[in-house]
């Protein structure tokens, strides 16, 4: 039996698209390569119950610069601090080299925590139509939801889950 065999056959029948977050959590466990950060991702998909489309991940540098264009792997926001954010701007191209592009164009809502502590977490909710930038993406949101010290640069790197359909 092959490692894809066995990851599958943690899933139950999936017909319907609904895997759960525990099944989630059982195969990202055994993927499990940095336990830090793949614990950080599976807590932000458990917090939030997309009733749109998909959930996507990924981790992004946080850029303090205000409205600065981010680099590669970076996210930046309009006040400087992601806790009073109305304008998200992230990089198409998250750590890893994963482009992001088409799900932060139909992001609903996103979820940000910071990698090495999930108690630090803030969810948005995106409020008009990001825009294309053509190497980042600038999303429109409202502060929705949060805990502990919300995106400052004391986080360094964030988890970001996009809620939505690319």
């Amino acid at each position: 039996m092959t490692i894809l065999d066995e990851l599958l056959a943690l899933f139950p029948d999936n017909t319907t698209g609904d895997i759960s977050a525990a099944d989630m959590r059982q195969a990202m466990t055994l993927l499990a390569g940095n336990m830090l950060t793949n614990s950080a991702r599976i807590t932000a998909v458990e917090r939030e119950t997309p009733t749109l489309g998909i959930s996507v991940s990924g981790l992004w540098q946080l850029y303090p610069e205000v409205n600065g264009v981010p680099g590669n792997e970076q996210a930046t926001c309009d006040t400087g601090s992601f806790g009073t954010a109305t304008v998200l701007n992230l990089n198409n191209i998250a750590q890893g080299g994963t482009n992001w592009r088409n799900n932060l164009l139909g992001a609903a809502s996103i979820y940000a925590q910071q990698q090495t502590n999930p108690d630090n977490w803030i969810k948005y909710t995106v409020r008009a139509t990001p825009t294309d930038h053509g190497t980042w993406v600038a999303i429109p949101v409202t502060v929705a939801d949060g805990h502990g010290v919300a995106g400052t640069g004391l986080w360094n790197y964030g988890v970001f889950v996009i809620m939505g359909s690319p």
